[in-house]
């Protein structure tokens, strides 16, 4: 008779214990990012893993994933940068026509170099507060990491390029 006793009591203890970590603050209920960047999904454009990638020269590129959500093409027309202190940081020119964010698809800047940016402060273990602009979906305003190049973003193209610096819509 003790033994199916022992044994309900060891079932009741042992299903008591497994339910620990599925309550309603259970680790895997809670979204994170595993990665170096930022992302925003606050407007039609998605901004998925902003952040720099910088070299040891204050050079920058802005390495992003662009994903418009919006049924219909959208287009980047314009970046800025500033640091944390709200310095205007050199912006390298986009091309004439801008960016095309065709819709439901993803536009990556990793590897072209489009977006770079240059100044003192575009240093490793920085913030820059990055400022998208587009035809349709308006501006778009990450705070986003810079990164050093290292091994992990070795591919990543960072070098000088013509620069001006953008700030409030006018060229300086």
């Amino acid at each position: 008779m003790r033994t199916p006793i022992v044994a309900a009591v060891a079932a009741c203890v042992l299903a008591s214990l497994t339910g620990c970590g599925a309550n309603f603050r259970a680790q895997t209920n809670t979204q994170y990012q595993p990665a170096d960047g930022v992302s925003d999904r606050t407007s039609d454009i998605y901004a998925i893993n902003t952040l720099v990638v910088a070299d040891d020269d204050s050079n920058g590129t802005v390495v992003v994933s662009l994903i418009n959500q919006a049924a219909d093409a959208d287009k980047l027309v314009s970046l800025t940068a500033e640091d944390s202190d709200g310095g205007g940081i050199k912006v390298a020119p986009l091309p004439s026509d801008g960016i095309e964010l065709e819709s439901q698809t993803a536009v990556d800047t990793a590897f072209d170099g489009t977006l770079r940016v240059n100044g003192e402060s575009v240093t490793p273990g920085t913030l820059v507060v990055l400022t998208f602009g587009f035809q349709n979906a308006g501006q778009l305003r990450v705070e986003v990491p810079v990164v050093p190049q290292g091994t992990t973003y070795s591919e990543v193209p960072v070098a000088t390029k013509r620069m001006s610096v953008v700030k409030d819509g006018a060229d300086s």
